[in-house]
């Protein structure tokens, strides 16, 4: 998340990964619903045809822009309003890619994750969650994020219930807590409001985890065993180089990533060689 003294307009930006000026590709036109504004935008990948996909979450829709900050964009989910009906949406925060190119949102007020369409129809498909907020294995409590396996499994940051979900690429709606759900702490196997996962390389994905709660970002095995690693921060809240300050974004290191998820950027600060891309709200 890029925060800055005076609030700009909604935008998303690239930013040289060795520093100096960012460059406005997507918003930037003031907050609004328009076709080329954004309000609140929390979640920008790139899609296969280098354009943005964007969770713009206050206007409950998501966005595909071309990215050359001419606001040439196209709603290609929700945008019907708030509501939890099949095209629509409630603050959805976070989008990922299927390997087919589907859309795969995390729809984060309805407490569900849908799986829409890329084609601008906006039908979309509940594949997790839509029960409710709760904490049974077929419910979610505000999901913040969501990323695809290479199986095709829903990766899900259960925020509220401080956990994360896989669950099966089959639609069955029965989701196993690989990470945290052991109660809100700090200990190696629990978590405090996750915002954030994404996969690390290989058949067995690790899970990386943004703890948001805690100031640290946790590496936690394939195995679902729950005891996880810092691999940054959980020194507290700071400014130091080796603490956090409310880390809100997980990412594997670029290099790291594997071809069929090389484009994918998981989140509002999303890197490709030399660049990295943020959702500034």
């Amino acid at each position: 998340m890029a925060h800055r003294a005076a609030w700009p307009a909604p935008e998303v930006v690239v930013c040289p990964a060795s520093g100096g000026n960012c460059t406005t590709v997507a918003g930037g036109t003031g907050e609004g619903s328009g076709v080329a504004s954004l309000r609140y935008p929390t979640g920008v990948i790139i899609a296969s045809d280098g354009r943005l996909v964007i969770a713009d979450s206050h206007n409950s829709r998501i966005q595909a822009c071309v990215a050359d900050g001419t606001g040439n964009c196209t709603t290609l989910a929700g945008g019907y309003g708030f509501g939890d009906g099949p095209r629509q949406m409630s603050w959805p925060t976070g989008v990922a890619l299927a390997a087919n190119g589907d859309l795969v949102v995390a729809d984060m007020k309805n407490h569900r994750v849908l799986r829409c369409l890329p084609d601008g129809s906006r039908n979309c498909t509940v594949v997790a969650g839509g029960w409710g907020g709760g904490s049974n294995s077929q419910q979610l409590y505000f999901p913040q994020d969501v990323a695809v396996a290479d199986n095709g499994d829903y990766v899900v940051a259960d925020v509220w219930n401080h956990r994360i979900q896989r669950c099966p690429a089959d639609d069955s709606g029965i989701c196993l807590t690989v990470a945290g759900g052991k109660g809100r702490g700090n200990l190696s196997w629990q978590l405090d409001n996750p915002w954030s996962v994404s996969l690390g390389p290989g058949p067995n994905e690790s899970y990386v985890v943004a703890d948001y709660g805690n100031h640290r970002v946790q590496l936690c095995p394939f195995s679902g065993t729950g005891n996880c690693t810092s691999v940054a921060g959980g020194r507290g809240l700071g400014r130091g180089g080796r603490r956090l300050h409310h880390r809100r974004r997980a990412e594997p290191p670029r290099a790291a990533l594997p071809s069929s998820r090389s484009r994918q950027l998981h989140h509002n600060c999303r890197r490709e060689p030399g660049l990295s891309v943020r959702a500034v709200e």
